[in-house]
């Protein structure tokens, strides 16, 4: 028998472990201490992080997690072509309206 027990609600101040999904990516964010700031390499941008503050909510001393930082990383675009031409894929780490 196995389970997993986050280790937030012995450690309020703890941001717990999360994988965020988008379009630059799957993150696995890892639990982090408040005021701490967590980075993970882009997964399809090579050299490139993606970066994550915790923050300490004073209220009631429960960390929490900021928005993710990940406009460094790459994005996908999809083209996509009618008939049974292949679907081509880029791979860019530019803002859509650069890429045009």
């Amino acid at each position: 028998m196995s389970f997993t027990m986050c280790l937030c609600s012995l450690f309020p101040e703890l941001c717990p472990e999360e994988t965020v999904h988008t379009a630059r990516g799957t993150f696995e964010w890892p639990a982090t201490g408040h005021s701490m700031e967590a980075s993970l390499p882009c997964p399809r941008t090579p050299g490139q992080v993606a970066t994550r503050r915790c923050l300490l909510m004073e209220e009631d001393r429960r960390a929490v997690w900021e928005t993710p930082a990940v406009s460094h990383c790459g994005v996908v675009r999809l083209r996509q072509n009618t008939g049974r031409e292949a679907t081509e894929v880029t791979w860019s780490s530019r803002p859509h309206s650069e890429t045009m």
